[in-house]
């Protein structure tokens, strides 16, 4: 297996995990999918840091539940959080502190949900592009 995000050598990129460091020098990491929504991580002072938040949401996001709403305290989850009229997001949450990772807003439920499934079975796999 190559460690090429591509696939087959075709220009597509598979989904995918891009980590990245910001203006003011803190880290953070971007889910892609081949359909290029993404969702975001929060930023971590360290290396170290996102490195130890990363690997607990790749082990974790695939069994991890689905809530709307509140998640009655079963961490970690997913929390789908509809925004206005048909604007949905999902966030990772490790606990009751803020989210590790939130994704970009969708205009429907489906769409949404769609993500969240793809996230859920292909982060374990997803290669890591180091920008």
């Amino acid at each position: 297996m190559s460690d090429s995000p591509y696939k087959d050598g075709a220009k597509m990129l598979k989904s995918h995990i891009e980590i990245k460091k910001n203006p003011t020098g803190n880290y953070y990491f971007i889910f892609k999918n081949r359909h290029h929504f993404v969702a975001v991580s929060k930023s971590f002072e360290t290396r170290i840091h996102l490195d130890e938040h990363l690997s607990f949401f790749k082990q974790h996001a695939k069994a991890a539940h689905v809530y709307e709403g509140d998640s009655n305290g079963d961490f970690p989850v997913f929390q789908v959080i509809s925004i206005g009229a048909n604007n949905y997001r999902f966030q990772f949450l490790s606990d009751k502190t803020l989210p590790i990772l939130q994704s970009d807003l969708f205009t429907n439920r489906k769409q949404c949900l769609k993500f969240l499934n793809e996230l859920k079975e292909q982060i374990e796999e997803a290669h890591i592009l180091d920008l």
